[in-house]
């Protein structure tokens, strides 16, 4: 979601004020904060983000309606570049509105086919890799009730195929996010998560241990402020939750997409993108650590 040319003052205070500290970690070790200093042209407002090939590949979102193919170069563990390899519009002819290129989830089938959520009029789009074919994922009218700005922000996709979405705001504090589940038949909505702190949900998706991971974040007067969290769920409840990182104020951007992975020596890896806002002052980063329990 871009939050308005207003955060600019309190993103540049961030740079100037706050020294880098170490994230609250109660489950997660830093292992690299990779900020993209000269991206091509153009590049800006990433929103998602799916981690492929032991961590060499991603595909990120922009969220003005285009994806994007990158190489990763890694010293180690850590990232030393990011490479855009290929960029695929979601449009076509006349750019459409803000509100209807504001992409803001990803999530990348078992046949490579790429789901889509967008934020604001709440649709959820199919795109075929091989055809470049776009459908529509039917959605309820309940959709239509999450609000400008605070829709569709999180997308992700279980080990059956089955899409889980979430809005970036509950409408209720008392009863939580809702989770609306799809089967490629008919929706529903099992459970709530609930709120806590005042983090607002940005990012989800399935780990490859089967486990729901949530990425939350808050704006403070220091900057930005991430959580991750952790859920044993499926289609029917959501249980055992754990926080497993919490970062300080200011220490990252504005993370928004979130890629549970495993590395060559099998370790879960939980690897984030910050979205600039299109603005010089913000920063476009890849941060990545490895979950410790």
């Amino acid at each position: 979601m871009r939050l308005g040319s207003a955060l600019a003052v309190i993103a540049l205070a961030s740079l100037i004020f706050l020294r880098p500290v170490l994230p609250l970690a109660e489950g997660a070790r830093l292992v690299t904060a990779f900020t993209w200093q000269n991206p091509p042209r153009g590049v800006g407002g990433l929103s998602a983000i799916t981690i492929g090939e032991m961590g060499r590949t991603a595909v990120v979102l922009v969220d003005r309606g285009s994806i994007l193919s990158l190489r990763l170069e890694r010293d180690g563990d850590v990232i030393t570049d990011a490479v855009v390899t290929a960029e695929t519009a979601l449009f076509s002819g006349t750019r459409p509105s803000k509100v209807g290129y504001d992409s803001e989830g990803i999530a990348i089938g078992a046949d490579g086919a790429i789901y889509v959520s967008y934020e604001q009029d709440q649709r959820i789009q199919r795109y075929d890799q091989t055809t470049g074919a776009q459908t529509a994922v039917p959605t309820p009218r309940a959709f239509e009730a999450f609000g400008a700005n605070t829709g569709l922000e999180a997308l992700a996709i279980d080990r059956k195929g089955h899409l889980y979405t979430l809005p970036e705001r509950p409408r209720s504090l008392r009863q939580g996010f809702p989770v609306w589940h799809w089967d490629g038949a008919a929706w529903s909505r099992p459970y709530h998560l609930r709120p806590r702190n005042g983090f607002l949900v940005v990012a989800a998706d399935f780990g490859p241990d089967g486990r729901l991971y949530l990425l939350e974040r808050r704006l403070t007067f220091l900057g930005f402020q991430s959580r991750l969290r952790r859920w044993e769920a499926d289609a029917e409840s959501a249980t055992d939750e754990a926080i497993l990182l919490t970062t300080r104020a200011g220490e990252f951007g504005n993370l928004e997409g979130l890629s549970l992975w495993r590395d060559k020596d099998n370790r879960m890896r939980a690897t984030m993108v910050s979205d600039n806002n299109f603005l010089p002052v913000m920063r476009t980063q890849i941060v990545e650590f490895v979950l410790t329990e």
